[in-house]
């Protein structure tokens, strides 16, 4: 039997939309003209930018980090939300999420406080939440020796892909990716996130991982 060690997990998370959550970082929309508010088209131009760095696995920097989120709607509520979401494509985790995560290696990123507010935009969710700024890229993925769970869209470069609802052993990696940090992105597979075998372990003994979609991966 494979030791935890000697694994390694792959997650479609910037891909599975049943992480969406409805809390989002956008500027109120009510009234507004993306062409023709100035202020407004630069805001949301502004958090594309930084969602597609995040989803790349960039780190972002204090400025950028996002601080607060809250529902589009001002009659949304909440009282318990998941250990584990998006806030726009941004990555939030629970304190007891946080609280395994900081265990483990995550290269040049960490964690920090977002507050999540009610819908009336004035009372915070009960909790502390934190956000996941990754920190860690390698370049492990194995396309030559991967049966599935990945595909290459139209137009894009010859050597780089994009995950697709992986099963286990589907996506291969080099032994490579066993060493470093503990999360990662690679920079030839979009949409994916990595996770070591003891840190997969330790989510799963924490009852944690009821939104993190994922499998295991083959290491040649």
């Amino acid at each position: 039997m494979t030791s935890a060690t000697e694994t390694v997990w792959v997650s479609d998370c910037f891909l599975d939309s049943s992480n969406i959550s409805k809390f989002n970082l956008n500027p109120d929309d009510e009234g507004k003209d993306y062409w023709k508010d100035t202020e407004f088209r630069e805001e949301m131009d502004r958090l594309d930018k930084l969602m597609r760095k995040h989803e790349a696995g960039g780190t972002l920097t204090e400025a950028e980090r996002p601080k607060r989120a809250h529902p589009r709607y001002k009659e949304l509520r909440f009282e318990k939300l998941p250990h584990f979401f998006r806030v726009n494509a941004f990555i939030v985790v629970s304190s007891d999420f946080a609280n395994v995560l900081g265990g483990f290696d995550l290269g040049k990123g960490g964690l920090s406080k977002i507050e999540l507010y009610q819908g009336n935009r004035t009372e915070l969710v009960p909790g502390d939440w934190y956000f996941l700024n990754l920190g860690c890229q390698k370049q492990a993925f194995r396309p030559d020796r991967s049966t599935g769970g990945f595909n290459h869209p139209e137009l894009w470069p010859k050597d780089k892909w994009m995950v697709s609802h992986p099963k286990d052993n589907e996506i291969a990696v080099s032994a490579s990716a066993l060493e470093g940090c503990d999360l990662w992105t690679d920079a030839t597979l979009d949409g994916a996130l990595f996770l070591s075998g003891p840190l997969e372990a330790a989510l799963k003994a924490a009852q944690l991982t009821r939104n993190v979609r994922r499998a295991k991966c083959t290491i040649v």
